[in-house]
């Protein structure tokens, strides 16, 4: 390893000089010779340890000494929005800056964070819980509250490890405290998935009847188990009436942006029911006549609104509600809770659990099974009292003669 020189350059002013990768740089540290060799042996074991990231981070002392982590955070969510990531990755690293991570890191210099102070900060989300409804960023009179999730924390950590990361490429840090392992830390915290509510067949029959205008839209969730994001991006091109077939491969976010499906699984085909081709099939003839006589195109989008935008999630959530509470449904649903009505529906129709979960566009079958497991029927293999001793069926003889 090179070593690391001191030299006087100039009369009592002490530099350190060092030699790598072909190119030279010199750095005054002191004007006292024996605190300036003190910091070239602290530089030294810095550089056994940590390599020659060290010495980058040492050339940019002064940069990231000054550099608070809330002025680093905002440079780099620059940068992410202007990055190549997906827009649902791009809106989770700015929400949990924003809401999390500025606030509790915020003048802490960016040098200064340890793998101890992201332990404090994972144990203080543990402890602490969250307003369910807020009017921007403050909580709602009344409003319930929850703890943090396991995978709320994730989201957390992931981005904050992103961002070290990017600043230790800068040379702003020597090393990243967010290590991937930390997941053991925050184990320990729930699982808070709101657990599947379906719709009886009956009460889905009664939405249906009296859904008007929304009836494909809903058809098309309630036939095909997609996500409700799915339905919404939805367009001709992706649809085969003949085959009876859809191609999900596109997906739009609550907040109204286009982008990929939730996962590489997700992109995958769907089987449409007689009764929602019907459908599709006289949505299209309709809007072939509305958009043909103003001389316009038809748009791409199959559930279009009259502007021949897609269909917006906010206008549907209302519609959903309006329509459960005149259809006199018990309790109110969630919209996604038509996508658990196919799920659960399916499953107790004895339908194999693997292309159920193609259908969903789940990871694998473990996942769909991790959800659904109370849909499955159970099976009786007749072997119940396989092990055990009965008068039909005489005990063999056993022998302790060992010969």
């Amino acid at each position: 390893m090179t070593p690391i020189l001191l030299k006087e350059l100039r009369p009592g002013k002490w530099y350190i000089v060092y030699h790598a990768n072909g190119r030279r740089w010199v750095r005054k540290v002191a004007e006292d010779k024996k605190e300036a060799d003190r910091i070239r042996e602290a530089l030294e074991k810095r550089l056994q340890a940590a390599g020659y990231r060290a010495i980058a981070a040492f050339k940019n002392r002064g940069r990231s000494s000054a550099m608070t982590f809330a002025a680093f955070a905002d440079q780099w969510i620059i940068e992410v929005q202007n990055s190549g990531l997906k827009p649902s990755t791009k809106d989770s690293y700015e929400l949990q800056v924003r809401m999390h991570l500025k606030p509790y890191f915020g003048d802490l210099p960016l040098a200064d964070l340890s793998y101890t102070r992201v332990k404090e900060f994972i144990t203080d989300k543990l402890s602490s819980s969250y307003a369910v409804s807020r009017v921007g960023s403050v909580p709602r009179e009344g409003s319930p509250v929850r703890p943090y999730s396991k995978d709320t924390i994730r989201l957390m950590i992931a981005a904050l490890r992103a961002m070290m990361e990017e600043a230790l490429r800068e040379g702003l840090v020597t090393d990243n405290p967010v290590m991937r392992r930390m997941g053991k830390l925050y184990g320990g915290a729930g699982k808070l998935r709101e657990a599947p509510d379906p719709f009886s067949l009956e009460e889905l029959h009664r939405l249906e009847a009296i859904a008007g205008a929304w009836l494909p839209f809903l058809l098309f969730q309630a036939r095909t188990g997609v996500r409700v994001g799915e339905a919404q991006a939805l367009q001709w091109q992706d649809v085969d009436l003949d085959k009876g077939e859809a191609f999900i491969r596109r997906n739009i976010m609550r907040d109204g942006k286009p982008g990929t499906p939730k996962t590489k699984s997700s992109l995958r085909t769907v089987d449409l029911s007689p009764q929602l081709v019907e459908a599709l099939r006289d949505l299209q003839k309709l809007q072939r006549e509305t958009w043909f006589a103003k001389g316009e195109e038809l748009p791409p989008w199959v559930f279009c609104k009259s502007t021949g935008a897609a269909p917006d999630y906010h206008n549907w959530r209302r519609a959903f509600i309006g329509l459960q509470k005149r259809a006199k449904i018990s309790r109110i649903r969630r919209v996604h809770d038509i996508r658990h009505t196919w799920a659960s529906q399916m499953l107790l129709a004895g339908k194999p659990l693997a292309w159920v979960s193609q259908q969903l566009g789940h990871r694998s079958p473990a996942v769909t099974l991790s959800i659904y497991t109370h849909w499955i029927p159970g099976e009786d293999h007749g072997a119940k009292d396989l092990l055990d001793v009965s008068a039909k069926r005489p005990q063999q003889q056993t022998s302790t003669d060992w010969k």
